[in-house]
């Protein structure tokens, strides 16, 4: 009788341990998320770059907008950023950038809908640029601005990198000039899954 009331016991315990995390999960809205690839390349005309308006300021230098169209395995769709950039003190010959971007979802594996990104980090070093192809590497961090999700994508969550191994993007970019961009995305996106 005692090695079934421990036995009954352990039993209990560790159904209890087991449920503790889908608990937990539940009680934070988690259930049934997945995390899915969010790779993809990504194509834009030159931006129209100006002076920023926000200066003086966090957001001084150059201030750039336009639209990129992202087609991948991982997200299709568009997107609308709003960048500013200017000299990065800490890598000299580089120019650093900031800002933010809202992302329109045709197709992906968590539904269709908008989201806002904040881009951190940005850094595109000239002191590597090739003549040959006209490009720069670049780099900067991005993540999903927390409630920000609409339509099927409300609760996703999910950054990544622009890295600076994969994606350049042409001077013309930031001069002016007829050139396009192009580059990778990449990251994870944590979403219901369509």
């Amino acid at each position: 009788m005692k090695n079934k009331t421990l036995r009954t016991a352990v039993s209990v315990a560790v159904a209890l341990l087991l449920a503790l995390p889908l608990q937990a999960q539940a009680a934070s809205g988690q259930h049934g998320m997945k995390t899915v690839d969010a790779f993809t390349n990504w194509t834009e005309p030159p931006p129209p770059i100006g002076p920023s308006l926000a200066c003086p300021g966090p957001d001084c230098g150059l201030r750039a907008q336009g639209k990129t169209l992202f087609l991948g395995p991982g997200i299709h769709g568009t997107e609308e950023y709003d960048l500013y950039a200017g000299p990065d003190p800490a890598h000299p010959g580089s120019l650093e950038y900031h800002g933010t971007a809202v992302f329109h979802v045709t197709k992906s594996p968590c539904g269709t809908g908008t989201f806002k990104e904040r881009v951190t980090d940005g850094r595109a070093d000239y002191t590597r640029f090739d003549p040959r192809t006209q490009t720069t590497p670049f780099h900067n961090n991005w993540s999903i601005i927390p409630g920000s999700g609409t339509g099927q994508l409300v609760g996703i969550r999910g950054s990544g990198t622009d890295d600076l191994n994969d994606a350049s993007f042409t001077v013309g970019g930031l001069t002016g000039d007829q050139a396009a961009n192009k580059g990778v995305h990449r990251g994870t996106l944590i979403c219901r899954l369509r």
